[in-house]
């Protein structure tokens, strides 16, 4: 037991012994007895709060110099988009052999996994948050798309390129209905709505 215990006990009981001796009519008595001994514990427990307070303001620091608080956006919807017209050019250009159109079906299957690896890569980079650019609302978070881009092996790549030749390829693999027609000997919209065979 420590000295200010000892000395709150024996506060105590010279507080009750006294209020015994008046007939426990002494309630001043009691509580001056008290006072005294709560005024010896007053600066341990004001250095105790100091520490904790101390203790506190550093644990926040650290926790807030380590945090992740930046925010960073990439063109993921750009990028997919990117992705997949580029594999459907690959495999709808005439000339396209089996061979070319299964290895653009595993590249389609295995690109998932690619630009999950490629995210993470970034993220750890950055050390951030990445957000898709059309879920972020407001300006200053740094582009990383042309580094997601390069990591899936789409550097350089155009969108709007891309999406021209997509429609050039499929312009020549895909017949026009009236080209249809007439390679079948068909008048009017024959197949395509009406008309006589």
């Amino acid at each position: 037991m420590s000295d200010e215990e000892k000395q709150l006990n024996q506060a105590s009981v010279e507080v009750a012994a006294g209020a015994k001796t008046q007939g426990g009519d002494d309630r001043s008595g009691r509580m001056n007895a008290l006072l005294s001994s709560a005024g010896n514990l007053a600066a341990p427990i004001m250095a105790s709060l100091i520490v904790s307070v101390c203790v506190s303001a550093m644990a926040l620091a650290v926790y807030d110099k380590t945090r992740k608080g930046d925010f960073a956006v990439i063109d993921l919807a750009g990028i997919v988009e990117l992705e997949q017209l580029r594999l459907t050019a690959s495999v709808i250009k005439i000339g396209t052999t089996d061979e070319e159109r299964l290895k653009a079906f595993q590249r389609v299957q295995s690109f998932g996994g690619v630009l999950e690896k490629a995210i993470d890569e970034i993220k750890a980079d950055c050390k951030c948050v990445l957000l898709a650019r059309n879920a972020f609302i407001g300006g200053g978070g740094k582009d990383y798309t042309d580094s997601l881009k390069a990591k899936v092996g789409l550097s350089g790549v155009d969108l709007e390129s891309v999406r021209k030749l997509t429609e050039m390829a499929m312009s020549r693999a895909v017949p026009s209905p009236e080209s249809m027609r007439a390679a079948s000997g068909q008048t009017g919209n024959g197949a395509f709505g009406g008309g006589t065979p």
